[in-house]
Parts: structure tokens; sequence; C-alpha cells
């Protein structure tokens, strides 16, 4: 009996490292989506539906293959995702308000809330060729704050949901 518990405490440690680091990768995917559409049209709302839906289909494959190891045939392969692109436009949604109140709507609000307006956007840490569009102005630094937060809740609530839910074996 107690070998049976260590090997299932290493299979939920293998399947929560094998998440964090698929969803790691699946954030990296998010996040140069999202900075790269952002820095062409400076549209939150845009940007993190586009960055959504890739990184979606990304996180989707991942997580069927290796990180839950799926191998349920009761529920076909478009159910499966279907459900799974349901619990990911619930995340999408709460990203999308958060983007839309604290960037489009609110940002004057929220740059002066964090000082990010007393920012030296000259410094090299700003002005850096790789980090210049990322964070080199008050507007662009407010966005990847908020996208790390968005993040942060999304990857909690996509466990939840694609562990109990999607992936239920």
């Amino acid at each position: 009996m107690p070998e049976c518990t260590l090997t299932s405490h290493k299979e939920k440690t293998d399947e929560l490292l094998m998440y964090f680091f698929f969803g790691f990768l699946a954030t990296i995917v998010y996040f140069i989506v999202r900075l790269f559409i952002f820095s062409i049209n400076e549209n939150a709302s845009f940007s993190e539906t586009i960055a959504q839906i890739v990184s979606i289909i990304f996180a989707f494959i991942t997580n069927k293959f290796w990180v839950f190891k799926n191998q349920n045939k009761e529920k076909g392969l478009w159910l499966q995702f279907f459900c799974f692109v349901v619990g990911r436009l619930f995340v999408l949604a709460i990203c999308l308000v958060l983007a839309f109140f604290a960037i489009d709507k609110y940002h004057n609000f929220f740059i002066r809330l964090f000082y990010l307006n007393k920012i030296d956007y000259t410094n090299f840490l700003f002005s850096n060729p790789l980090t210049k569009n990322v964070i080199g102005t008050s507007l662009l630094l407010e966005n990847f704050i908020f996208a790390i937060l968005g993040q942060t809740v999304a990857i909690a609530t996509n466990y939840i949901i694609s562990k109990f839910i999607v992936f239920k074996n």
C-alpha cells in the first residue's frame, strides 16, 4: 500500500513539474505574441486576444499529450478541445477585463498610481534594444506588469480547469 502512495505522490509531483514547465513555455509564447502585437498597434485588448488564441492551442497540445498524458477515449479529442477552450475563454474574459480597464481605459490612473511616469526611460534597462519595445515607455511597462498579473491568475485557474474538468481520467 505505501508503494502506491509513493508512486501516486511521484506522479502528482511529475505532473505538476510538467505543468509548470509547459506552462512556462506557453507563457513565453503568450508574452512574445502579446508584446509583439502590442508594439505594433498599442491595443491591449487585441494583443491579449491574439496571444491567448496562440497560447491556448499550444497549451492544449502540451497538456493533452505531455502533462496529463490523457488517454480518455470516452471524451473525444474535439470535445476535450472544446472544453479546454471554454475554460480558457473564461480566463481570457478575466484577462480582457483586466487589460481593458487597466491599460486601454484607465492607463493614466495606473501609471500615476505605480509612479511609472517617474521612471527614467533613458536608463539602459528601458532603452536597451532588447527591452525598449517591451518596457521602454510607461504604457509599455504598465502593459507588461498587468500581463504578468493576468498570467499569474491564468496559470492557477487553468490548472484547476484542466486537471479536474478537461483531462479528468
